[in-house]
């Protein structure tokens, strides 16, 4: 995969990631997936966000929209998966 592409997925995804920053206070999140039109709501605990969201790499998604060559899969719940970035993309999730 070209590093262009994994940057764009990494973007898309931190973009989302802000916005359930800051609208996520109802337990209804946007799926943090790859696709910039994507706008499914996931409904998940505010704990089990912030649980996530330790980890500047993980990202929850609805099932189907993972990107197996961009992230792999770590935990798969029924509404939600959770995937984790690779560290090519640090510099773009704010690990490192």
């Amino acid at each position: 995969m070209g590093d262009a592409r994994a940057d764009r997925i990494a973007e898309n995804e931190d973009g989302f990631r802000h916005l359930n920053e800051q609208l996520g206070v109802r337990g209804v999140f946007v799926c943090e997936c790859g696709d910039a039109t994507c706008r499914e709501p996931i409904q998940m605990s505010r704990e089990d966000y912030q649980s996530i969201r330790r980890n500047d790499r993980l990202f929850f998604v609805k099932p189907g929209h993972e990107k197996p060559d961009a992230e792999t899969v770590i935990e798969r719940g029924k509404d939600w998966y959770v995937v984790e970035k690779r560290p090519d993309v640090d510099h773009i999730v704010g690990s490192g």
